[in-house]
């Protein structure tokens, strides 16, 4: 039998694995293939006509989203104009520039003028913002909308798992208070310890 890696290989492009490639290499923030195959099959269930993207880094998750829905359009904010630069070149390539729109600079500043509705979000932006960025985005969310994060278990440290260092204990904090409050109240969410863990959550 194939490895689960080759699994998940099945249902990405060339091009797409040679930009996950691309990206451990070069030391670019890419998702697991593991987590990136469950991405793109919640964005297929939900079926979004917009997406907002908090991490761009070089168009990896963004192109497996859009790969999975045709009707959806792209709204995606990264901070390093460089790894922006290499991601229009390959949203044009997969065919989908029409579909994407970049907002270049610091999340922060950038989240304060968010406008419009969306169904689904991606976060995979700094890790010990995720309550932070959700909170100013509330008031743009359709019912229903369903967030997907990367990295909510921070290589185990966040489940207590794996020891942290010192300085990383505002992200794992953070983390912790975050599912803590995605795990009650208007949203249902489910965490699952693949890739470096994700979690997904269903806006009530």
């Amino acid at each position: 039998m194939e490895s689960l890696d080759e699994l998940n290989k099945r249902g990405i492009t060339p091009q797409l694995l040679k930009i996950h490639d691309d990206g451990e290499k070069n030391f670019v923030p890419v998702m697991k293939l593991d987590a990136v195959s469950l991405l793109r099959q919640t964005v297929r269930l939900k079926k979004p006509n917009k997406i907002l993207e908090i991490g761009t880094a070089t168009g990896f998750s963004g192109i497996s989203m859009l790969s999975a829905y045709e009707n959806a359009t792209l709204y995606t904010i990264e901070h390093n104009e460089s790894r922006v630069k290499e991601a229009r070149k390959n949203f044009e390539e997969a065919g989908f520039g029409d579909r994407v729109n970049f907002f270049v600079g610091d999340v922060h500043e950038i989240i304060n003028y968010v406008t419009g509705e969306f169904d689904f979000l991606f976060f995979d932006g700094p890790k010990s913002h995720y309550l932070e960025f959700l909170n100013k985005l509330r008031p743009y969310l359709n019912p229903g909308c369903v967030l997907f994060c990367d990295n909510v278990l921070f290589r185990g440290s966040v489940s207590g798992e794996c020891d942290y260092v010192r300085r990383n204990r505002t992200i794992v904090n953070n983390m912790r208070e975050f599912l803590d409050e995605m795990t009650g109240g208007e949203w249902d969410t489910a965490v699952y310890d693949i890739g470096d863990g994700v979690s997904i959550s269903v806006l009530k």
